[in-house]
């Protein structure tokens, strides 16, 4: 959670002492990037046991991925699914075969029709601070997981 920084306050005030302007500017800390290990998108891929045809739809998604101020988001319609497949030697049902088989394992999170968010906590593109903003918190309960995610928040039966 970001926590204030520094709070800059500027006052312009007339020969009267009338104030004519005020302006505030608030800086924000994210804190420290956490400790990471760098991992490559095939381990990615080995260690949660995708199968060889959607790691590869996986990486042509991960190319169009936004920088997490934008959101690290991945905008997938019908017409980028015939270029994925072209590219691929593919269908284009079978990219939408792969990006069901992401959302289901939580590689991707989808956040409306055709709008997918990359993982915050597998991927981040961008700075930190921005990364920061789009990670979700993961509870544990007897019923199995809460993601929770500002607009999303789902339960996954373990």
């Amino acid at each position: 959670m970001p926590k204030v920084a520094m709070i800059e306050s500027n006052t312009v005030t007339d020969e009267n002492g009338e104030i004519k302007q005020q302006s505030r500017a608030i800086t924000w800390n994210y804190g420290k990037e956490p400790d990471y290990i760098k991992i490559y998108l095939d381990n990615i891929m080995f260690l949660a046991e995708l199968q060889g045809w959607v790691s590869k739809v996986l990486y042509e998604l991960i190319k169009s991925t936004s920088y997490a101020d934008k959101g690290q988001l991945i905008i997938v319609n019908a017409g980028y699914k015939r270029i994925v497949a072209e590219k691929l030697d593919m269908k284009p049902q079978s990219i939408t075969n792969a990006i069901n088989y992401l959302e289901k394992n939580d590689i991707l999170i989808k956040q409306e029709r055709g709008v997918f968010l990359l993982n915050p906590m597998f991927f981040g593109k961008g700075e930190w601070k921005d990364i920061a903003k789009i990670r979700y918190e993961i509870e544990l309960s007897g019923r199995g997981k809460t993601l929770k995610l500002k607009s999303l928040e789902r339960t996954v039966e373990e």
